[in-house]
C-alpha cells in the first residue's frame, strides 16, 4: 500500500508477488486427474546462483475444465523486463486451466523483453499419462525437448538480438504428441553428460548419441566471461578436458558440434 498524497491509499501490484506454488482458492470441490505444468524463465546467471525467477506460468489440465477462457485464468500483468505467458484465444495469460490434451495439440508461449542473451526455462510436469509425450519445441533451433514428468527440466537457450527469428516472441510451444519423434528432433536435458560433477581438476564429457566428429569446448563463468575455449575430436563420443585451474564456483559448458547443434550443462568446480 501505497500513500497518494491525498491522504488516500493506493495498493500496488507487482508481478513479482505472484506465487505459482499456491492454487487458486475455490468454494467448489476440486476436480479429479489434474495434471500440470509450472513454467519458469531465468536469465542463466540468476539460475546458477539461485535466484528470483524472471517470470512464470502455470497451466493446469482436467477434463472439467474447458478451453474456453473464464473467471478460472488469470491474464498476463506486463513487466518491464522479461516476459513470459501462454497465448490463447488472442490473449496472455499466466494461470490457465485447459481440458486434458490430446496427441497433437500446441500450446504456443510468449516471451519478449530480453535483456540478456543466455536463459534457462525450467518445466515441471505432474500428473500426465505415461504414454502422453510432452515436449518443449524451440522453433528457431528446430529442436523439439522432451520433458520428464516428476522432475525438474532444465532447457538452456541464447537469444540473437541480430536475428528476429532468435528474439521472436513466438519462438517456443508446448506440443503434446502419443508418439515419440525421431532421435534427430528429440533433445533431452540428459543428452550431453559430464563427470564428475562436481569437479576438481579433469571433466569427462560424453557427447549425445556418442556423436564422432570435431566440436568447440567453451566454458563460461556465471558473469557470462569465457574461461576456456578449445576444439577436439571426439572419441567413441566422449572428450577429457584437463587441468581445470578455476575458482570453485558454477561454469556453463557449452558444447557445439560441426552442424551448430549447442549443448549445454551446468558445472560445479570444487
Amino acid at each position: 500500500m501505497v500513500p497518494n498524497g491525498n491522504g488516500a491509499i493506493d495498493v500496488e501490484f507487482q508481478e513479482s508477488f505472484k506465487d505459482l506454488s499456491l492454487d487458486q482458492k475455490t468454494i467448489f470441490s476440486q476436480p479429479k486427474e489434474i495434471s500440470s505444468i509450472k513454467m519458469r524463465l531465468y536469465d542463466e546467471q540468476s539460475y546458477a546462483l539461485n535466484d528470483s525467477s524472471r517470470d512464470a506460468i502455470k497451466i493446469k489440465f482436467s477434463d472439467n475444465y474447458s478451453n474456453i477462457i473464464d473467471a478460472k485464468d488469470v491474464f498476463k500483468l506486463e513487466n518491464v523486463d522479461e516476459n513470459l505467458a501462454t497465448i490463447h484465444q488472442g490473449k496472455l495469460l499466466t494461470i490457465e486451466q485447459r481440458s486434458l490434451p490430446s496427441s497433437g495439440d500446441v500450446l504456443p508461449l510468449f516471451v519478449d523483453h530480453y535483456r540478456t542473451t543466455d536463459y534457462v526455462f525450467t518445466l515441471d510436469l505432474d500428473g500426465f499419462d505415461p504414454d502422453m509425450n510432452v515436449f518443449l519445441e524451440d522453433q528457431y533451433t528446430n529442436e523439439h525437448h522432451l520433458l520428464t514428468v516428476g522432475e525438474q527440466n532444465e532447457i538452456y537457450f541464447s537469444v540473437n538480438s541480430n536475428v528476429n527469428a532468435s528474439k521472436a516472441f513466438n519462438r517456443f510451444n508446448i506440443v503434446f504428441s502419443n508418439t515419440t519423434l525421431s532421435n534427430d528432433e528429440v533433445f533431452k536435458k540428459e543428452d550431453l553428460r559430464v563427470y564428475p560433477n562436481p569437479v576438481e581438476r579433469d571433466l569427462q564429457v560424453i557427447l549425445p548419441n556418442l556423436y564422432e566428429g570435431e566440436v568447440e569446448l567453451q566454458i563460461f563463468d556465471i558473469l557470462g566471461k569465457k574461461m576456456h575455449q578449445e576444439t577436439m575430436r571426439s572419441n567413441a563420443g566422449k572428450l577429457s578436458i584437463n587441468n581445470l585451474n578455476f575458482n570453485a564456483g558454477t561454469y556453463i559448458l557449452r558444447v557445439t558440434d560441426e552442424e551448430a547443434n549447442t549443448f549445454t550443462q551446468k558445472v560445479i568446480k570444487r
